[in-house]
């Protein structure tokens, strides 16, 4: 099978690397738009008092939009670009987790094709652009990120949620930032239930990414190093102890295992998480690991499941079970039903680019078995 590699944003890694660094990545700009969103129970957002400090120094006139979305709409995405248009931007700085990431992302291809903006389902899902072409917008950007799982800063994929068809699903196009800056400093105060579905946004990635028909030498590379940093903080996570290595490790992972899970895309457990997160509200992160270990379990061939087990530090999948069934219960709380299950699972196996890449045959029998097995306890 051929392989290719392409990252090409360019990666600053650090305490107060935005201070050291972001004079060379925008030292061309001159009307600034920054894309971020309200941190949640309060939390400050650090990120922003940087950069609008630096860009202040540096003489930039910046503007700053705080309506990106959680799970962002298609529709969001055209405000947002109307924004930046009517500002006159010449340069985006996003800051925040996935979801203000995407909207930047998603954003700046729409400025690149301003006729679409009546029109955004057909930009980003029509049939007039081939899949994973790579537009990465108008404006030269970087990425801030202020959470550790997504991966989006090195990541062209932006996953949009369509009201058309009540799912999410990642445009045709790919969009890359042009430099990011990862400072730990940065998700250090995040709330605990945010570091929980970070962390496990960034293992749903590694794994579905490794255990994948597409996943390629050197994205294999970048996710078991990922797993390795994971076995390094996951006890601190669970035991609300982590310190600052465990935060930078957990930067560096979401990070790796975005560029490792870049070229093979996710899988079942991700197709099954969207479905959690738009109907029950469950955090994405959260709800892309829900069915990892029944879908570890459903594996004929185990040797790349004991494989992956035991690189992220577990003696066994009962082991790596009982850890995520410990971090899930601190963060869901649902009921569900058999007709839910169905409905989920019809949806999941209509995903055909991520059941193709399940290295193993997959039935509609066993998404739904997958379901059961991963909220038995939830079923009413």
């Amino acid at each position: 099978m051929d392989h290719y590699y392409y990252t090409p944003t360019a990666l600053f890694y650090g305490e107060n690397c935005v201070e050291k660094k972001l004079k060379c990545a925008c030292a061309n700009a001159e009307r600034v738009f920054i894309i971020t969103m309200p941190f949640a129970n309060g939390a400050k957002n650090q990120a922003l008092y940087d950069i609008s400090a630096c860009l202040e120094l540096m003489g930039k006139h910046y503007m700053i939009y705080t309506g990106a979305e959680e799970n962002p709409s298609v529709e969001s995405i055209v405000s947002v670009a109307r924004a930046a248009i009517a500002y006159k931007a010449d340069y985006i700085i996003a800051i925040g987790g996935g979801s203000a990431l995407d909207t930047a992302k998603a954003a700046n291809v729409m400025l690149r094709h301003p006729e679409s903006l009546d029109l955004p389902y057909e930009l980003f899902y029509g049939g007039n652009l081939d899949h994973n072409t790579v537009d990465s917008g108008l404006l030269p950007m970087c990425a801030v990120p202020t959470t550790a799982g997504s991966g989006s800063e090195v990541m062209g994929f932006a996953i949009l949620t369509r009201s058309d068809t009540q799912t999410k699903l990642r445009m045709n196009q790919l969009s890359y930032f042009h430099f990011a800056f990862l400072d730990p400093n940065y998700i250090s105060g995040s709330p605990q239930w945010l570091l929980d579905a970070s962390a496990m946004d960034s293992l749903a990635h590694g794994i579905e990414g490794l255990l994948n028909r597409n996943a390629g030498p050197i994205s294999s590379i970048w996710n078991r190093y990922g797993f390795s940093l994971f076995a390094q903080f996951k006890d601190n996570l669970l035991n609300l102890c982590l310190t600052n290595q465990d935060y930078n490790n957990m930067q560096l992972a979401g990070s790796f295992q975005g560029m490792g899970q870049m070229h093979s895309t996710t899988t079942i457990p991700h197709g099954l998480g969207y479905s959690l997160t738009h109907f029950k509200g469950i955090t994405h992160g959260i709800a892309s690991i829900i069915t990892m270990p029944a879908y570890l379990r459903s594996f004929k061939d185990k040797s790349g499941v004991d494989s992956i087990v035991s690189q992220c530090g577990f003696a066994s999948l009962d082991e790596f079970e009982e850890y995520i069934n410990a971090i899930v219960r601190r963060n869901v709380d649902i009921t569900v039903t058999e007709n839910e299950l169905d409905y989920w699972a019809r949806e999941c196996f209509g995903l055909e680019p991520r059941i193709n890449a399940h290295p193993e045959p997959v039935t509609l029998k066993d998404i739904k078995a997958i379901l059961e097995y991963s909220l038995k306890d939830s079923i009413v």
